[in-house]
């Protein structure tokens, strides 16, 4: 069976793209404070998991790093055939209310975590066609006001803008059998999340994120490595 690491597994988009992909997977999930939050959501919706292959990690990477991560990581395993990264933190702070800590947090877990894990996993990913997917959002492709009702802080839209670079460059600075790709989000009508009244009409369903990064790591030569494809009912773009 095919192993996928996750991180942030137990936000409320990824648990149901974890769902979507647990029996095709022996799954590595990564949680912080909601670990059992996460076990529960499954049990839930899947029944006992004791025949599904499924470890959680959790590791808080705030606090303990990234290299720390990985060693918990070769603990359980020495392969991974692909993994799904995310853009962890959606700051909405204001500008004049944000100090130097707050503003280096933000870099840290929106940037400098995913693009270290790009090269830490790279040891783990030797498959033929191995696959990263790094999810994001829209805010270097469309500004910062992009979701209307929410004002995410300049060093989210910045951090993201450079998480978009990274996608797009990795592949001059990965092994060649691995394939990155980036999937900058619109709206997601997430069951149990409420959404603004003015993104309800354009809010993508769960299936429809799932069947897109379903297909990426089905079929990863369908698309160049450092694409970042913009995935939206308003208009989707590669």
């Amino acid at each position: 069976m095919r192993k996928l690491l996750v991180m942030g597994a137990s936000g409320k988009l990824l648990r149901h793209i974890v769902l979507s992909l647990i029996r095709d997977y022996e799954l590595f999930l990564q949680c912080s404070k909601r670990c059992e939050e996460l076990k529960g959501f499954l049990t839930q919706a899947v029944g006992e998991l004791s025949g599904l292959s499924i470890h959680l990690i959790k590791h808080n990477f705030l606090e303990e790093g990234v290299e720390v991560f990985a060693e918990k990581l070769r603990a359980l395993t020495s392969k991974l055939d692909a993994s799904i990264l995310i853009e962890p933190l959606f700051n909405q702070s204001s500008f004049q209310d944000l100090r130097e800590e707050q503003i280096r947090s933000i870099v840290y877990l929106n940037l400098i975590v995913p693009m270290t894990l790009l090269r830490v996993l790279a040891s783990f990913m030797g498959s033929e066609q191995s696959v990263i997917i790094v999810l994001t959002d829209l805010t270097p492709l469309k500004g910062s006001r992009v979701y209307a009702g929410l004002n995410p802080s300049l060093p989210t839209v910045a951090s993201s803008a450079a998480l978009h670079a990274v996608i797009r460059e990795a592949p001059n600075y990965l092994p060649a059998n691995i394939r990155v790709f980036g999937v900058a989000l619109d709206w997601v009508n997430v069951p149990s999340k409420k959404l603004p009244l003015n993104a309800v009409s354009v809010a993508m369903s769960i299936d429809y994120v799932t069947s897109t990064i379903k297909e990426l790591l089905e079929d990863p030569l369908k698309l160049s490595s450092g694409t970042l494809i913009e995935l939206s009912l308003r208009e989707k773009t590669v």
